[in-house]
């Protein structure tokens, strides 16, 4: 059945699409947190379409912050942001998997190669053990070990000049990521991808067939491998086209389109889905746009 609308703060900011800071900052939402159980349970990674300004950056960081390991807060912090909201509902489950992963979140909006560097570099660089982790463990390292720590350690010098121009490197880079993460954890990592065929329609119609086959040639060894390397994958983006010419090469996804689900009409052929509730997390329904309107607009 679809959750009961629930709607949190009272200011109201166009364009924030940051989920922590918007609770920080008592800004109006819509409380969406009873899907993150879904992220957790479903088996296939998911690559979701929706168009602009449906809140796909918003859940993403709604899932990066919910699973995240805490960074300048407290486990407990954390936890408490969400005590309150729809989740708060499943205690067990907050105390299992709240603040409990590493969680990788790339932002392909901008230029592919050079905005993947550098996340992948903040993120490096939120943990301090990193460099002192790889530095200990080249002592005792295989060759073939050693070779997927030396592009973190690529990274950590900022050498980036060989990597931007070739897609094996940034394959290896992210794959050394997640090795590196899912060990120091003990825990595989969840993988959120935004925005990822921003850099497929922003390139120029030569370059847009190698761009589609650098962005699934750096997933699908992640992605599709039978190792476990991720607890869960979800894609967003805005073009639907991009993600059936990119199914060759990652056809483990489950796609989400806006009416995807059945051949029932509009609204039940998403309310029928066995992914409905992924379908209404991303955007509102209709008793999320009355509430809204009921509680801050006409009280």
């Amino acid at each position: 059945s679809v959750p009961e609308a629930k709607v949190t703060g009272s200011k109201v900011r166009v364009g924030s699409s940051s989920w922590p800071k918007s609770i920080k900052e008592n800004l109006l939402l819509v409380d969406k947190s009873f899907i993150l159980p879904q992220i957790v349970d479903n088996d296939d990674p998911i690559l979701l379409t929706r168009p602009r300004r449906f809140g796909k950056t918003m859940c993403l960081t709604m899932f990066e912050d919910f699973f995240g390991v805490p960074r300048g807060e407290t486990l407990e912090e954390k936890k408490a942001r969400y005590k309150d909201m729809k989740i708060g509902a499943d205690p067990e489950f907050i105390k299992k998997h709240c603040g409990q992963h590493p969680v990788i979140r790339l932002d392909l909006k901008a230029s592919f190669h050079i905005k993947l560097f550098k996340r992948l570099d903040m993120l490096l660089w939120s943990f301090p053990e990193v460099q002192e982790e790889i530095d200990m463990s080249k002592k005792n390292l295989s060759p073939s070990e050693e070779k997927k720590l030396s592009h973190l350690q690529a990274m950590l010098n900022r050498e980036w000049k060989l990597m931007e121009t070739n897609i094996i490197y940034c394959t290896e880079v992210l794959l050394s990521l997640v090795l590196f993460l899912n060990a120091y954890y003990g825990r595989a990592c969840i993988l959120l991808i935004d925005e990822f065929d921003t850099p497929i329609i922003n390139a120029d119609e030569d370059s847009r067939d190698a761009i589609k086959n650098r962005i699934r040639d750096m997933l699908a060894p992640i992605v599709k491998t039978t190792e476990g390397l991720l607890l869960r994958c979800v894609m967003v983006s805005v073009n639907p086209v991009s993600l059936a010419e990119m199914a060759s090469g990652l056809n483990n996804f489950s796609a989400l389109s806006l009416h995807s689900a059945s051949h029932e009409p509009y609204p039940d052929d998403i309310l029928k889905s066995g992914d409905m509730l992924y379908q209404i997390t991303f955007g509102f329904t209709e008793d999320e746009v009355r509430k809204l309107i009921a509680t801050h607009v006409f009280p």
